[in-house]
This record gives C-alpha cells, structure tokens and sequence, in this order.
C-alpha cells in the first residue's frame, strides 16, 4: 500500500531525467495527489535501426487505484494515473479505479497527452472520466502502427472515455453505465460513454451504454462524435439503454466534396429507450460550409440494419437531423425495429427486401477481415511486432557488435585467448555465425 503521497510513482525527478519500468501486481494506492506518473521516454534498442521504438515494459495488474473521504489535500487531486509521450504501458484484469468521496467533482482515472497504452478487463467506478487521452498532430506513436486500446472494462463514471485527436484507437466490448443518478443543468457538461474529438481511424464496436438518468431528470449520451471528414468510419453492433441522446455526430462528419460518399456510418446498433437514437448536429463553435454524416447510412440491398426504439416511451425521433440530410437504408422483411418509426424531414428512408438475419448480416459486417483502413492498421501493428523481435534478436547477438566482436577475435594473443575464450562462453547462445568462423 502507498498511501497518502504526492506521487508514490514517478518515472523521473525531474523533466530532464526520465525513464524507467514500474510493474505493479496486488498493488493498493490510497488518497495519493498523483498514483503514478510517466514522464517522457523512448527506448531504440537496436543499433541497427535506431528509428525503431520498442514498447514501454511496464504493467500494472490487480491494482486498486483508489481515493475516499479520508483524503488529507485540501486541493483537488491529479489524476490517478498520469502518461506523457509515452508508448505501450499495459494496464491489465483486475485493476481498479474509483473514487467513493461525497463530492461533487469526482477524480480523472487516467489523462494522457501523446501516449499509447492497452486498457484490458480495468474497472472505473465513481470517475469524472474514466480515461481523457489528447493527441497533437505528428505524434509519433501512431507512426509505430501503436495505438490506445481499451477493451472489455467497465465504467460507471460520469464519463467513461475521452479522446482528442487519437488515430486508430479501439473501443471495444466495454460496459458503460452513464450517471445514474442524474446530472441535471444546462451549464453542466453532458455525461456520456465516449466522446471522439476530432479522432480518425477508430474503432467502436460490441460496447453497452446504459443510463438511468432520463428518469432521474438527468441529460445523458452514450456516444458523441465531432468532426472527422476525410473516411469511410463506422460506429457498429454497440447497445444503447435510457439515454437523452443514444449517438450524437457533430459538425462536419462527411467529405465537403459533392458526390463523395465518405463520412460516419451507423450499422448494426441497437437502440432503446431513447429520446433520440441517432442525432447529427450543428456544431456550435465551427461554422463549417458542410455539416452532417455520410450521405448514405447502408445502401441499396444493403441496409444498415440498426434496431430502434420504436416504443421507447419518451421517443422524439429515431433519426434527428439539424444539418444535412441523408438516405437512410432499412431492411423491410424481419424485425420491425429495423424501420424507424420517427425521422426528420431531410431525411429520406429506403426499404430493402434482403434475404438473410439480422445476426448473419452483422456478423459479416464486422468479421474477421474488415475494413481496407483495419486490415492497414493490423499490418503495420504485426510489422512492428515483428521488426520488435527482429530487433531485440539483433541487439542480442553479439551485443549488437558483430564486426567490433569479430576483430577483437582476431587480435587476440596466446597471452589473452583463454580470457577472450571465457568471455566468449559466457555469451554462448547468442554469438553470430560470422563470430564463431573466426573462433575455429
């Protein structure tokens, strides 16, 4: 236990000396200001390619990351966990964050700027937000095909993800139960599941969002969307429950090319007690020419398969649209929640007679080839596994000094071979080919 610290862990005194590998197992730390913070760090482990980064080490596992009422600071406390411009730090089954204070502003679980790390089987109970990740332009993680990952965790926060500029990240088959208690007032800041912020290239999938706050006079979303124009993206096969909004897009979430299809897409989504399913918004802030999601939600003999809350009984529309209209492809024959009930006039809806489920349509939407921008992705991410093992057998083998080895073999005297030949031993396993010719 590590408790009531200003920072238990730290990767570096201070921001000119940083570095370092915390693993943590059964770990419990209790009303620190900071749990821990990584600093930035790079490790280029071969001579060979010193462009090459290999994965921060680091691991945390069944760890409670934990703040109550017996907190001492008079001032608010940092996040649990801090990451700056750091690639690959694991957190994974059984680790906990919460925060159980009787306050009003909760604590963030993790906030990281330029990082990349895997959430796996994590809970985040009582946060503000569970994680909040902001991205710059260039960052060079993503370059390394790495990304932030979170999978299969719950959150029962006030907001479960943030991500601000994040490429290629993936949520999937997480729980999210948004505010249960109600979050009433026009000045708060909405509580939602995730909010993508100008993001690229993710991946939301398999998630549930559950809320109880329409009936405690709260204002919840399960996900909300801002302006990314430039691809084909897809939202598909997540739940929604008891939400004001279930997804809001907003801005600029299609190409501003006339007769372009690229843009936001909406497939194989379950909805249900909504006051809005899927709504596209104006955004506020931006007075972008164009505004909206793709022009085409499914296509022709291929709906979009989305099931709504057609008896939700505060339903306004299934589909809302304040900006740009758009087609709206839905199967006829099968379960009626396929057909929205409610739509905006801009918005024009298509019925197909297709064969097939609906469980065999959505399987084959998400199956295990998927999209051209998935299959780039998993391939740079298996390039850099591979050139990591590459790499760290190179940096093994000879120490990485073949040709320096080699020589020093060479020069060796009668007086100096068996010490030369006791060195050499103790790397057995791990000398080159080329090294062991000049030893015979």
């Amino acid at each position: 236990v590590i408790e009531n610290a200003h920072k238990a862990i730290t990767t570096g005194p201070n921001y000119g000396e940083t570095g370092g590998i915390v693993r943590a197992n059964n770990s419990h730390f209790l009303n620190n200001k900071r749990d821990v913070e990584f600093l930035s760090y790079h490790s280029h482990p071969s001579v060979n390619n010193p462009t090459f980064e290999s994965n921060n080490q680091s691991i945390f596992t069944d760890c409670i990351f934990e703040i109550n009422d017996d907190y001492i600071d008079v001032n608010h406390p940092f996040p649990n966990v801090t990451l700056w411009d750091v690639n690959g730090v694991k957190f994974n089954a059984g680790n906990v964050f919460k925060d159980t204070r009787t306050v009003f502003t909760k604590r963030d679980g993790i906030l990281s700027i330029d990082a990349t790390y895997y959430v796996n089987s994590v809970d985040f109970n009582g946060m503000n937000y569970g994680i909040k990740a902001y991205e710059n332009d260039g960052f060079y993680g993503y370059m390394n095909g790495k990304h932030i990952q979170v999978q299969n965790s719950n959150f029962n926060s006030l907001r479960g993800i943030y991500f601000n500029g994040q490429d290629k990240s993936k949520v999937v088959n997480n729980t999210f139960v948004t505010d249960n208690t109600g979050h009433v007032g026009m000045n708060t800041p909405t509580p939602y599941g995730i909010y993508l912020d100008r993001c690229e290239n993710y991946k939301v999938e398999g998630n549930n969002f559950s809320s109880n706050a329409i009936t405690n006079g709260g204002y919840t979303a399960g996900i909300l969307v801002s302006n990314y124009s430039e691809d084909i993206l897809t939202i598909e096969r997540n739940n929604f429950d008891g939400h004001s909004i279930a997804v809001e897009a907003i801005g600029q979430n299609k190409s501003s090319k006339i007769g372009q299809l690229e843009g936001l897409e909406f497939k194989c989504n379950d909805f249900d007690n909504s006051i809005v399913d899927i709504f596209s918004s104006n955004d506020a802030y931006f007075n972008h020419p164009v505004q909206g999601i793709a022009p085409s939600q499914g296509m022709p003999g291929g709906p979009a398969y989305n099931l709504f809350g057609n008896s939700s009984p505060v339903l306004y529309k299934n589909l809302l649209s304040e900006n740009d209209g758009y087609g709206y492809f839905a199967k006829s024959n099968g379960d009626p929640r396929n057909i929205p009930a409610s739509y905006s006039n801009n918005i024009t809806v298509s019925l197909e007679q297709v064969s097939g489920t609906q469980a065999q349509a959505c399987a084959a939407s998400v199956g295990t080839v998927g999209s051209f921008t998935e299959l780039v992705s998993a391939k740079i991410a298996a390039l850099n596994d591979l050139n990591q093992s590459i790499n760290l057998y190179n940096s093994l083998i000879d120490g990485g000094e073949t040709e320096v080895l080699k020589t020093e073999v060479l020069a060796a005297t009668n007086s100096d071979a068996y010490n030369k030949y006791i060195e050499l031993m103790n790397k057995a396993g791990e000398l080159s080919e080329e090294v062991l010719m000049e030893v015979a």
